[in-house]
Parts: C-alpha cells; structure tokens; sequence
C-alpha cells in the first residue's frame, strides 16, 4: 500500500484504490488511479525549463510546470 493505494507495480508506477473504500459514483482526487507507462524522470526542478515553439506564441519559455 502506498498513500491508501494498493501498489501494482513499483517501476512504471501504478497504483489503484481498493473497491472496498469507494464510496460511491464519485471518486475522491486522492483516489484517482496512477497508471504510468514509462518510469518517472528524475529532474532538478530548479534548472527544469520547457520551451514551447508555435506560430502564435513565436516561442517562449516557461518555468516550473503547467
């Protein structure tokens, strides 16, 4: 268990919420499942840029994330 979610695999990350705890037709954001596909990056969040190149925008940079 991790976080109240049953841990399916460590590497990609997936994690889902026992049945037995919802509550209902609305699923709480703290229940959400995880599902990742690849594994998760590890990243310096102070050097962490992304740039983005569009015709409208003619390209800018962003810090942190969106």
């Amino acid at each position: 268990m991790r976080d109240g979610r049953l841990v399916r695999g460590e590497d990609p990350l997936n994690l889902e919420m026992p049945f037995e705890k919802l509550e209902g037709f609305l699923t709480p954001t703290e229940s959400f499942y995880v599902r990742a596909h690849f594994p998760i990056p590890s990243i310096d969040r102070n050097a962490w840029r992304l740039r983005v190149d569009d015709i409208f925008l003619k390209g800018s940079e962003q810090d942190g994330l969106i």
